[in-house]
């Protein structure tokens, strides 16, 4: 077999190779629709970060709502809010984490800025000033999730006045490539 100048074919081709086919210039439909489907997956939100979800637990002197995404990919940023409602006059309101729930977890900030921050008892806390009966509390973290986090972080969130338990709940966030 020779190709169209006399020049003699490579071991393993023919002259079939040679000739072009329908497909030769244009991309592979199947390409196309698993590229479109991976958009619209992508796009959907379940693939993770599709919003914030939010879980509320009431307890006899305080309610605490906490909205934070339940799935998310690996390398994003995120919100994590936490409403405070009082019923009861608060002391001292404080906010405790779980470090299983923030685990490979990067916080980058919280406002408003806790008045003392600690690391006791195997919990983050965060103390915060009162509240008056009725009064409501809003705490915004800011956080990124550290790229080698893949699986599922989980942990307890608590609300406490000067110690004393208010409010408690469990949350866990799915974490994906």
């Amino acid at each position: 077999m020779k190709a169209p100048n006399d020049i003699p074919l490579p071991h393993g081709l023919q002259e079939d190779h040679l000739k072009s086919k329908w497909y030769d210039r244009h991309a592979s439909p199947l390409s196309v629709i698993v590229l479109g489907l991976l958009l619209v997956l992508g796009l959907s939100g379940w693939l993770g970060h599709a919003g914030l979800e939010a879980r509320t637990t009431e307890g006899e002197a305080a309610s605490m709502r906490v909205e934070m995404p339940a799935v998310i990919r690996t390398g994003d940023f995120f919100e994590m809010l936490v409403h405070v409602h009082a019923r009861q006059p608060v002391e001292r309101l404080e906010l405790e984490i779980a470090p299983s729930l923030w685990q490979n977890i990067t916080v980058n900030g919280m406002v408003p800025t806790p008045e003392k921050e600690s690391g006791e008892d195997s919990n983050f806390t965060f103390q915060f000033g009162p509240l008056k009966p009725g009064q409501d509390a809003l705490i915004k973290i800011s956080a990124q999730i550290n790229p080698r986090l893949f699986g599922h972080v989980e942990g307890e969130i608590r609300l406490k006045d000067a110690g004393r338990p208010l409010a408690a709940m469990h949350r866990s966030m799915k974490v994906l490539f």
